[in-house]
């Protein structure tokens, strides 16, 4: 099977590590796609990063796998329009490189041809809503969100909130060390675009984590 895998560096080079260790053997890795359609299955990592315009990809063959935390794939122009299977999939380092990928469809009868090409790799997929955020980002971003907050009222700091986790949850990570995974601006553009989704208060930004945020784009 030859794979596509479209995006910035960190993420494709953690994906392409993963399905390696599955053994998967033909990976081509672009930062930008070209028009190629010789492959059997494509996966862009950045697709919601950017300005997402399907039409690109209209000379496709083959399924189509988007990053999809920060939009909804029903939102997409011309996506009912596509001859081939369109699934969304939580492309966030941290939650790539598992066995079980987060992925959307927007048609029932197409689970089953992904779910055929994953399975013989032994990854499986847990089926979330098309939603902004999907299920795992909006849960673990929301946390770290929170985690902001008890610091910014110092009422503990931040090795000390990741300790408290582990310990009383039995987390396997706390709610920084997910962030250093994930990187803040992944953290902060997921939480906007569920607070602008929904309006809902949890997801309202804490004000250190924005700080943080901004001194760390302006580095």
């Amino acid at each position: 099977m030859n794979i596509l895998i479209i995006g910035q560096e960190k993420r494709v080079d953690i994906l392409s590590v993963f399905l390696t260790s599955k053994g998967f053997t033909n990976l081509t890795k672009v930062n930008k796609y070209n028009g190629q359609n010789h492959f059997d299955l494509v996966f862009d990592l950045d697709f919601d990063q950017k300005k997402p315009d399907l039409s690109i990809y209209s000379n496709l063959n083959c399924p189509l796998i988007l990053s999809s935390v920060l939009i909804e794939l029903s939102s997409l122009n011309g996506i009912n329009q596509l001859k081939f299977p369109v699934y969304g999939f939580n492309a966030i380092p941290g939650f790539i490189e598992r066995d079980q990928f987060e992925m959307s469809s927007l048609r029932d009868e197409n689970k089953a041809i992904i779910e055929t090409i994953l399975s013989e790799k032994n990854i499986g997929i847990n089926w979330v809503k098309d939603r902004v955020g999907m299920v795992s980002p909006r849960i673990i971003f929301m946390i770290i969100n929170e985690a902001y907050y008890t610091v910014q009222e110092k009422t503990a700091e931040k090795n000390d909130i990741d300790i408290a986790m582990k310990l009383g949850t039995n987390y396997p990570k706390g709610p920084f060390e997910w962030l250093n995974t994930c990187g803040i601006e992944q953290e902060y553009k997921t939480l906007e675009a569920v607070y602008n989704d929904t309006k809902d208060e949890r997801y309202k930004i804490c004000s250190t984590l924005k700080t943080e945020y901004l001194k760390n784009q302006n580095q």
